[in-house]
Order: C-alpha cells, then sequence, then structure tokens
C-alpha cells in the first residue's frame, strides 16, 4: 500500500483532489434526488394514462399555483406513484388529476415528512369530483357518473386536503440514489480530469480548468421563485412548460433563457456590481434600462420602450386575437355570472411627455401605438369595456406633474385621472360613491424610484444637480378603508392587499401591475371589499372566490406589457376556446 502511494504522482494526486471536489459539487447540486425531502406517496388503479398533479403550500395563507406544484404522466393499471416535493415544510396539498380521467382508486395515500400522515379521506374539501370509500379504505373518484356540470368543464378535477398539516422537511437519505449518483459522478469527472492531464497542461491549468467549470454551476446552485423584483418594479418571467412548439413565436429555448436570467443565483448581486463597475469607468454612460431625455426626464427602454414610443411596432392580428380570446372569456364568465368586466390600460410614460424624448423620433402617430391597436380591435370585435384615459392625462397634465421625471409611474395626480376615468365608466352600469378631491397642494420633493435607482450612480448625481428639486401635488385626502397585505416570508408582499370600507356597496376583484398601486387609495374608499392581486393571469380559484364574493372585475395592464396579456390563457372551459 505505501509503496503504491509512494508511486503516485504529484500531479495525479491533483487530478483526484479535483476529482472528488467536483463529484462533491454535483451531489450537491443534484440533493434533490437523493434526499427523501417532503414526499406525497400513494398507489393507483385507473383505466387509462392520467397526469397527476400534486399542489402544496409552504404556509396556511398562500393559495395553491403552478408554480408550487409538480407533475407526472402516470399509465394505465396500477402504479405506485411518489412525488418529491422541494421545500422544507408543507402546510396545505392538493392533488390533481388531468387529461379528462373516467375512474381512479386510490390507497395508502401518505404525506411524509418529519412525521408521516395518513389522510381520512372524510377531510377532503368537498368540490366538484364525486368520490367514495370502499371497504378496503380505498379511494375511489368517479368523473363521469352524476357530476355536477363544472366538471365536464374541467379537465383538471382535484381533492383538496383541509387540514393543515404542518409537515417539516426530512433529509433522510435514499442511499441507492444516492451512491449510483456519486458513482456516475465520480467516473465522469475523473475522466474529464484524466483527459486535462493527458493532455499535458500544467497544473495550474488544470486548476483554472477545474474553477472555471466549477463557477458554471453557481448560478443554478439556487433558482429563486420570486414572482416580483422589487428593485426593478416588474413580473418576473415565468417557469416555461416543456413543449416542442413555438408559443406565439417564442421557441422553448428563449422562454427558458428569459425565466433563467431573472431567477439564477446572484443576479442582483451582479447587477449591482456591473452598475458600479460602469459608473467608475463611465458615469455618464447611459444602460439598457433608461433613457436620458430633455430636463432631467427619464424613460424605461425595457419592454420595447423605445419602439413602443415611436409607433413602429405593429400587433400580429393573430396576437391580438388569442389576447381579445383571453380578455372575451373573462367578460363573457362574468356575464353569465351576473357580474361586469373592465379592461385598463394604463399609458406609457412617453404618450404623455414624448416631448422631452431624444435620440428617437416618432414614425407615426399615437393612434398607431400599441395600446390604440389593441383598443381598436377589442372594440370592433367585441363588446368589452375598455378604458384608455390617454387623452384624459394629457387633458390635465397643464394643470400638474401627472408621471414621475424619474420614475415609470404616473403621480398621485395622474393616477387620481385615471380612476376619475375608471370610475365614470364603472358609474355607468353601478352607483358607486367616487371620491372627488379638489384640493392638490404643491410638495417640494425630491423623488427617487425605478428609473432614478437604475442609473449608474455618476449619471445619478448630476441629474439630481441637474434638477435638484421636483414639484408634485399631492392629495389632502385622508384613506379611511382597512387594509391589509398577505405576508410571505416574514415581510408585507404586495402580491395580494385585501382592503375594505363598510360605507360602500359592490365588490371588486382586481388583476394588475404596478401602475395599480397608486390606485390603490381611490378603489378602497369606492368599493365595499377590494381584493387586488398583482398578475395578470386569471385561474380557477380566482373565479370561485369571484362568483362567491365579487360584483366587478377590473384587469389592469401598462401599456408595454400588452405582448403579455396576448399570451395569457383563460383556466380552459370548451365553450370559451
Amino acid at each position: 500500500m505505501l509503496k503504491l502511494i509512494k508511486n503516485i504522482s504529484q500531479k495525479q494526486c491533483i487530478q483526484y483532489a479535483l476529482t472528488v471536489l467536483l463529484t462533491g459539487m454535483i451531489l450537491y447540486l443534484t440533493s434533490a434526488l437523493w434526499c427523501k425531502g417532503i414526499v406525497v406517496s400513494f398507489n393507483v388503479q385507473s383505466d387509462k394514462s392520467i397526469e397527476y398533479q400534486v399542489f402544496y403550500t409552504e404556509t396556511p395563507e398562500q393559495d395553491f399555483n403552478e408554480k408550487q406544484s409538480i407533475k407526472k404522466n402516470i399509465l394505465k393499471g396500477f402504479q405506485k406513484v411518489e412525488f418529491i416535493l422541494p421545500i422544507g415544510k408543507i402546510a396545505k396539498f392538493r392533488l390533481a388529476f388531468g387529461n379528462e380521467p373516467e375512474k381512479i382508486e386510490i390507497s395508502d395515500l401518505k404525506i411524509k415528512g418529519s412525521e408521516s400522515v395518513e389522510p381520512d379521506y372524510s377531510e377532503f374539501a368537498e368540490n366538484d369530483i364525486n368520490y367514495s370509500v370502499t371497504d378496503e379504505g380505498k379511494i375511489l373518484l368517479s368523473f363521469y357518473e352524476n357530476v355536477p356540470y363544472v366538471s365536464l368543464c374541467n379537465t383538471n378535477p382535484y381533492i383538496t386536503y383541509k387540514k393543515d398539516l404542518n409537515l417539516v422537511r426530512n433529509d433522510r437519505i435514499d442511499w441507492c440514489r444516492l451512491i449510483v449518483i456519486a458513482v456516475l459522478a465520480f467516473l465522469l469527472m475523473f475522466k474529464f480530469t484524466k483527459h486535462l492531464s493527458e493532455k499535458r497542461y500544467s497544473r495550474s491549468d488544470m486548476v483554472m480548468v477545474t474553477v472555471f467549470f466549477a463557477l458554471l454551476f453557481i448560478p443554478m446552485s439556487y433558482i429563486s421563485d420570486t414572482e416580483i423584483s422589487e428593485k426593478e418594479y416588474r413580473m418576473l418571467a415565468q417557469k416555461p412548460s416543456v413543449s416542442i412548439y413555438d408559443e406565439d413565436g417564442e421557441s422553448f429555448g428563449e422562454r427558458f433563457d428569459a425565466w433563467y436570467n431573472d431567477h439564477f443565483f446572484g443576479r442582483d448581486e451582479i447587477t449591482e456590481f456591473y452598475k458600479n463597475v460602469i459608473a467608475l469607468v463611465s458615469p455618464t454612460l447611459q444602460n439598457d434600462k433608461v433613457l436620458i431625455g430633455k430636463d432631467g426626464w427619464l424613460f424605461f427602454k425595457e419592454n420595447n420602450g423605445m419602439n413602443n414610443y415611436a409607433n413602429v411596432v405593429d400587433l400580429p392580428e393573430r396576437n391580438m386575437e388569442n389576447g381579445l380570446r383571453y380578455l372575451k372569456a373573462i367578460d363573457d364568465w362574468c356575464k353569465e355570472h351576473n357580474k361586469k368586466f373592465y379592461y385598463v390600460i394604463a399609458p406609457d410614460k412617453g404618450k404623455i411627455y414624448g416631448e422631452y424624448y431624444r435620440l428617437i423620433r416618432k414614425q407615426r402617430s399615437d393612434d398607431y401605438s400599441i395600446a390604440m391597436q389593441f383598443v381598436d380591435y377589442i372594440r370592433k370585435n367585441s363588446d368589452i369595456k375598455v378604458i384608455y384615459p390617454r387623452d384624459e392625462l394629457l387633458k390635465h397634465k397643464k394643470d400638474g406633474l401627472v408621471y414621475y421625471k424619474d420614475d415609470t409611474h404616473w403621480s398621485e395626480f395622474g393616477a387620481y385621472w385615471a380612476y376619475k376615468t375608471i370610475a365614470d365608466a364603472i358609474s355607468e352600469d353601478y352607483d358607486i360613491k367616487r371620491i372627488n378631491i379638489d384640493r392638490w397642494p404643491n410638495n417640494d420633493i425630491r423623488s427617487s424610484y425605478d428609473l432614478h435607482k437604475f442609473l449608474n450612480k455618476g449619471y445619478e448625481d448630476s441629474i439630481m444637480r441637474k434638477s435638484p428639486e421636483y414639484l408634485y401635488k399631492s392629495p389632502e385626502y385622508v384613506m379611511k378603508a382597512d387594509c391589509v397585505m398577505e405576508t410571505r416570508y416574514g415581510k408585507s408582499d404586495e402580491g395580494l392587499i385585501l382592503c375594505e370600507n363598510k360605507e360602500n356597496r359592490y365588490n371588486v376583484f382586481v388583476l394588475r401591475d404596478s401602475f395599480f398601486s397608486w390606485l390603490i387609495p381611490y378603489t378602497a374608499d369606492t368599493f365595499n371589499v377590494s381584493k387586488i392581486l398583482w398578475k395578470h393571469n386569471m385561474e380557477f380559484e380566482d373565479l370561485e372566490d369571484i362568483e362567491q364574493n365579487y360584483d366587478i372585475v377590473i384587469l389592469e395592464s401598462v401599456e408595454r406589457f400588452i405582448p403579455f396579456i396576448l399570451n395569457q390563457r383563460f383556466p380552459y372551459f370548451p365553450r370559451y376556446y
């Protein structure tokens, strides 16, 4: 043994050390495959192949959503099914069934974490499907015998466990998987390092190449599930579903690239470091996010902002048709359930203050903007109430700044006039109490919002020296409604806001982006209950909530987000497609 060790060269020692290092890194990155974590398992007998989907939440307050779910396609016949959930704690659980199932027999359902729970089937919440429990303790689900009509429209029926599980992750090791992955990883890395040594690379070259490849794994070591960027005031790209077909002109690779670029580990730190470096090299250099206009005005470049300002973007009719299909499905559903739907488009800042742009000119008038293209298409092909308050904002810009100079959003003054336009449209259908504000004193404030923060630090200072004080109108108004925000990760989150003002009638359900934040005080005091969600996609849970609790539905999106609206899908009801 000693003689064998003596015969090992220094280069071979480095090879083995690097092999072990890279193998350890691979095991760390694949820990979800060999750590049991929280496991949902059950036996199933079915007459056809079915897609099963497990939804889960980490807190009782969270709603079920597609991002916190796992899907598996299971062949017909008897199968043992196991889902490994990538979370540290599970509170709520839902099992959904797709592909138009007929009959399913489930037994031995278990949820395992720090302890094991075998749910009593009587503890499942009632929903759209029928199920019964056999003498052997199996749950029998039937989808086409005496099933409510709504189930026939829903290709993804489900059962929900109504108790709080409160199970904590248990990192028990699946030794079989661990050994297989470790052996394969070691052999692969040994082959890799041996290749480097046989090419007669120096020790420093081997170390450099190995470190380089090791660093490539760091960004993927943790993928954030954050939906909203607080620093950028925007929705982050959603994880794409695997498809061999292009969706609305974007391939899976493009959609995956956008999602990964928004969520990789260390993204915020790298972005901040890049800004600091650019500021040192060239403090006055503009960046990809911000156009520095005339007189200290800042404009957003992303989401095709420059071309949208120039009105050179033509929306394909097939895309507008898809977007109208989504809006019309919401509108038709609302009509069937005696509700009213309103689609609101917040104008881009350049449509109101385009005179402060520089470096680019309008190629066509604003009558050919993407907003007007879509608005005209909607009005020509449907009776949906679409609200685009551009004219109202242009009318009142002489009375005060309706957008912030260093922010992409409208000001409190501008948001008020947008609210008035929306309230006027709703008042044609409902007797609502509209908010009227007469006093708007000027405030000498130094605003510091999203576009200002995107600037390189050197130029940021020069802008503030050029225009150190901005005058904005602030309302003499105190909101009466009580509002609460959903709490996630120990802090308040604008993803869900609930407001109540018992002096009013009617309840409103809002899907929105960041522009609606400035409308919340006025909306909350106009309606009895306001539920305001930061998203644009309508889900089954939303429809159930609206049917039971709300009278009015509002979908708001800023003009530059219209391409995202064109990609939305209404929860699948055959009669809407």
